[in-house]
C-alpha cells in the first residue's frame, strides 16, 4: 500500500470515528452538557479534512452555493450586532463559529463526494447505520438496567429512552437517519432484503421507545418522497429506493401496533408517542413548544430589522412570560424550537426570510437537476429529516447535527456535472486544508477556555450539592480569574460570578447592572435568586420582586433556592430580608 493510500485510509477512519463515536459518548452533566460530544466530532472532522490531502474539487463554486450565501449573510448580521448591541459579541462569536463550521462541513462533504463519487454517500450511510445500531445497544441497557447504573451509559430519565444521545427526539432522528441509510444501501444492492428488514425493524422498535411524536412527520415526508419518485417511472435502483422509503412508513405502522400489543411498553415503563399525544404531558409539551414560537414571533415583531440580538431569546421569553398569565413553566428556554422563527427573533425578519429563500431555492434546484439519481434522493431524504426536526426542536444547535447536515448538503450535487468517481488530482494545499487547520485551532482554543469554565462550575456545583447557598470562596474566585475576558464563554463565567456574589451596599449597584445584562442570556433559578437579593440591596425593590416572582412562576419547586440566597445575603446586608415575593412569606 502506498503512503498516499495509507494517509487517505487514516483520514476516512478519523471521519468515521467522529460520525459514529460521537453519538455513543455519554452526555456530560456540565455547563454546556454536550460540549465533549461536540468537541470530539469537530476534532475528528477537522483532522480528517486536514490529512485527506489537497485535491481539485472546484471550491470556486462554493461561494455560489445558496446555503453558503445564507451562512455568509448570517455572519454579516452577527458582525453588525457585535458592533451595535451591548454585550452580544460573545454569543455572536459562538453562533458565528457554528455557522462557519457548517460551511466547513459542506466543503468537506463536497470534497468527499469528489474523491469517491457515489460511494462516498454509501460510506456515510454505513456510518449512520452503525451509529444508530450502537445507540440501540445503549438504549437496551437503559431499558434492562434502569435501576442499576451502567458505566458509560446515561441513566433513564422518565418514561422515554435516549440511547446516550442528548434528547429522546434526537435519538429518534438518528434512528430514522439510519433507516434511510439502510434503504439506500438496499437500493444500491449493498444489503440484502432480509438483512435490511431486520435492521429497519430493530431501529424502528427503539424509535417507538423514544416516545417521539416527530416520527409521524418523518413517516409522512418519506412516504411522500417515495410516492413522487415512483410516479416518475424511475430506473430500477431509484425504484427500489422509492419503494423502500414507502415501506418505512408501512413498517412503522406495523411496528407500533406490534409493540403496543406486546405489552413491552408497560413492562419497561415507556410512554409511546401515541400515548403521549392524548396525555396531559403531551398537551403540556405542545403548549410549551407553541409558547416558544409565540415568544419568538413576539421578539421578531418588536425588533424586526436586526432582531433582539444573538443569544437573547431566553431573556425575551422570560420577560414575556411575566407579562401574560398563560406562560408555561421553564418558559425561558434558549431556543424558539423553530429554525426560522429563532433566526427572525434573534437576527431579524429579513435575515430569516433570506435564509428560507436560499434553502427553498437550493432544494428546488437540486431536485429538478438530480431527482432521478438515487444518491441525491436519499441525501435529500436525510436532509429533510433534519430540517423537520429543526423546525420542531433545535438540533442544529448541536454541532454533531449541524455538521452532519453540512456533510449531507455537500453530498448533493449542486452543479451540472457527473458525480462518477474520478481519480483526484493532487495539487498545492487547498482551501479545505486551510479550513481544517483553522477548525482544529479553534477547537483547541475553545477546549482550553471551556476547561477553565468547567473547573469553576464544579466548585459551584459542589457548594449546591452540600445544600449551601453559592458563595464567593477563594477557590472559586481563583477559577473565575483564570477565565480570559475575551473568551466566548464569558457569559457563562459572568453567570457563575453573579450566582456566587455577596451583595453589599458597596457593590450592589454594579451587581444589579450586571444582573440585568446576564439574565438576557439565560435566566436560571440560582441566577434569579441571587440577582433578586442584589437588586433589593441596591434599593431597586420593584425589579427585585420581579426577579423573585419570575423564579416562583417559571421554576416552581425552586423556592428554597430563593430562601437560601436571601438568608445568605441578609447575614451581611439586612436589606435583603425586605425582598417581597409571591412564594416566600417570611425568611428568618
Amino acid at each position: 500500500m502506498t503512503e498516499s493510500l495509507r494517509t487517505d485510509r487514516f483520514a476516512w477512519l478519523a471521519l468515521g470515528f467522529g460520525l459514529i463515536a460521537t453519538w455513543w459518548l455519554p452526555v456530560m452533566t456540565q455547563p454546556i452538557v454536550t460540549f465533549y460530544k461536540e468537541w470530539l466530532f469537530v476534532l475528528a472532522l477537522g483532522l480528517g479534512g486536514l490529512i485527506l490531502g489537497p485535491v481539485s474539487v472546484g471550491h470556486r463554486t462554493l461561494l455560489r452555493h445558496p446555503l453558503v450565501l445564507a451562512a455568509g449573510t448570517i455572519l454579516a448580521v452577527l458582525l453588525v450586532q457585535s458592533a451595535t448591541m451591548d454585550g452580544v459579541w460573545r454569543r455572536a462569536t459562538l453562533t458565528g463559529s457554528g455557522v462557519a463550521f457548517f460551511v466547513f462541513t459542506l466543503m468537506l462533504g463536497r470534497d468527499m463526494r469528489q474523491r469517491r463519487g457515489d460511494e462516498s454517500l454509501l460510506w456515510l450511510a454505513r456510518c449512520l447505520v452503525i451509529a444508530a445500531l450502537g445507540s440501540c445497544v445503549f438504549a437496551a441497557m437503559q431499558l434492562l438496567w434502569v435501576n442499576s447504573p451502567v458505566p458509560f451509559v446515561v441513566g433513564r430519565n422518565g418514561d422515554r429512552i435516549t440511547g446516550n444521545v442528548a434528547q429522546a427526539n434526537h435519538f429518534a432522528d438518528l434512528l430514522w437517519l439510519g433507516c434511510v441509510g439502510v434503504v439506500l444501501l438496499f437500493a444500491r444492492r449493498k444489503l440484502s432484503l432480509p438483512v435490511a428488514a431486520v435492521v429497519v425493524v430493530t431501529l424502528q422498535v427503539f424509535a417507538v421507545f423514544s416516545g417521539s411524536r416527530m416520527i409521524w412527520a418523518y413517516v409522512a415526508f418519506l412516504v411522500l418522497i417515495g410516492a413522487v419518485c415512483l410516479l416518475r417511472r424511475p430506473q430500477p435502483e431509484l425504484r427500489r429506493l422509492a419503494a423502500g422509503l414507502m415501506a418505512l412508513g408501512i413498517a412503522h405502522v406495523l411496528v407500533v401496533g406490534a409493540v403496543s400489543m406486546s405489552g413491552m411498553l408497560e413492562k419497561f415503563g415507556i410512554t409511546s408517542a401515541e400515548q403521549r399525544a392524548g396525555s396531559a404531558a403531551g398537551e403540556g409539551s405542545i403548549h410549551q413548544r407553541l409558547w416558544f414560537w409565540r415568544a419568538g414571533i413576539d421578539a421578531a415583531t418588536q425588533h424586526p430589522l436586526l432582531g433582539i440580538g444573538a443569544g437573547r431569546f431566553p431573556g425575551h421569553s422570560h420577560a414575556l412570560a411575566m407579562q401574560v398569565a398563560d406562560s408555561p413553566t421553564s418558559a425561558a428556554d434558549a431556543n424558539a424550537h423553530n429554525l426560522f422563527i429563532h433566526l427572525a427573533a434573534e437576527l431579524g425578519v429579513p435575515l430569516a426570510i433570506f435564509v428560507a429563500l436560499c434553502l427553498i431555492y437550493w432544494l428546488i434546484t437540486v431536485w429538478r437537476r438530480s431527482s432521478g439519481e438515487v444518491n441525491t434522493v436519499a441525501a435529500l431524504g436525510m436532509v429533510g429529516l433534519i430540517l423537520i426536526h429543526a423546525n420542531l426542536e433545535h438540533p442544529l444547535w448541536y454541532l454533531y447535527f449541524l455538521g452532519l447536515f453540512g456533510l449531507l448538503v455537500g453530498h448533493v450535487p449542486d452543479e451540472r456535472r457527473s458525480t462518477a468517481y474520478v481519480q483526484p488530482r493532487r495539487e498545492s494545499p487547498n482551501l479545505l486544508q486551510f479550513a481544517s487547520f483553522a477548525v482544529l485551532l479553534a477547537a483547541a482554543a475553545f477546549y482550553i477556555q471551556f476547561a477553565r469554565l468547567e473547573s469553576a462550575m464544579q466548585v459551584l456545583l459542589a457548594q449546591v450539592r452540600q445544600g449551601a447557598a453559592p458563595q464567593p470562596t477563594a477557590a472559586l474566585s481563583a477559577k473565575l480569574a483564570a477565565i480570559a475576558p475575551w473568551t466566548p464563554f464569558g457569559d457563562y463565567a459572568e453567570a457563575i460570578a453573579l450566582i456566587s456574589a455577596r451583595p453589599t451596599q458597596d457593590n450592589a449597584n454594579d451587581l444589579a447592572a450586571r444582573c440585568e445584562r446576564s439574565v438576557l442570556f439565560g435566566p436560571s433559578p440560582h441566577l434569579l435568586a441571587r440577582c433578586a437579593t442584589a437588586l433589593e440591596v441596591a434599593g431597586q425593590s420593584v425589579r427585585a420582586s420581579f426577579f423573585a416572582n419570575s423564579l416562583c412562576k417559571l421554576y416552581p419547586g425552586s423556592e428554597h433556592v430563593l430562601i437560601e440566597s436571601m438568608v445568605f445575603v441578609e447575614a451581611t446586608s439586612p436589606a435583603a430580608g425586605n425582598l417581597n415575593s409571591v412564594c416566600v412569606d417570611r425568611v428568618k
